[in-house]
């Protein structure tokens, strides 16, 4: 089963896997920034994936330093941005108390109220940073896994990951490109996703990747 999630840019973008450290979640995600200086992410299994993160140059795991400029400001590794540089919520927030304070001129109580629910509904927004996908096993897997001897959850676990694989090589092949030009009227291919992947076991009855 896939869960998809989408993340904006900013801190949030970091925060909400940061967040998951909060005492009782140990490192759900990654560490907690208080708890050393290690730049590697902890969770295991924590690796980059796809043709996009080829081209980067990432590979092996995934380090803070390369992590949080790239989620959280479009920054790739040695610099500079990757395509257009996000659009942060602070920045968007700005722009739209600006087009809401123009509005607010307007001398026709009508036109006024218009003008600002069309701001409202259409302004400027923060860039989407990334998208958090979850691959999780119906809870059948889990129990046969729970239920099975170490030979079978060997098995079933070998099972899942050949799913997870098939699940990101698909969403690379279909979902891997990016719209140009006006209205974003032209579809470009890519070198394929940038993707920090984790192995997850929550609790003895349950796996996912991120």
């Amino acid at each position: 089963m896939l869960t998809v999630k989408r993340i904006h840019a900013g801190r949030s973008a970091v925060d909400y896997y940061l967040d998951q450290t909060r005492p009782g979640m140990a490192d759900y995600y990654l560490p907690d920034e208080r708890a050393g200086d290690d730049p590697a992410l902890s969770a295991p299994g924590a690796s980059w994936w796809g043709g996009g993160a080829e081209a980067l140059e990432l590979s092996g795991g995934v380090q803070r330093a390369e992590f949080v400029p790239l989620y959280a400001k479009a920054v790739r590794p040695g610099g500079g941005y990757l395509g257009r540089r996000f659009r942060l919520p602070e920045e968007a927030d700005a722009a739209k108390a600006d087009r809401l304070a123009s509005a607010a001129e307007i001398a026709d109580p009508h036109e006024r109220w218009m003008a600002k629910h069309e701001i409202r509904r259409t302004g400027g927004h923060a860039s989407v940073a990334a998208w958090d996908c979850t691959f999780s096993p119906p809870k059948s897997v889990s129990l046969l896994w729970a239920a099975g001897d170490r030979h079978v959850q060997a098995q079933v676990w070998a099972a899942h990951l050949t799913a997870v694989e098939a699940g990101l090589g698909y969403l690379q092949e279909h979902a891997a490109y990016v719209r140009a030009g006006a209205q974003g009227v032209r579809v470009l291919d890519t070198s394929g996703l940038v993707a920090a992947s984790w192995l997850l076991v929550a609790g003895p009855w349950s796996a996912s990747v991120r």
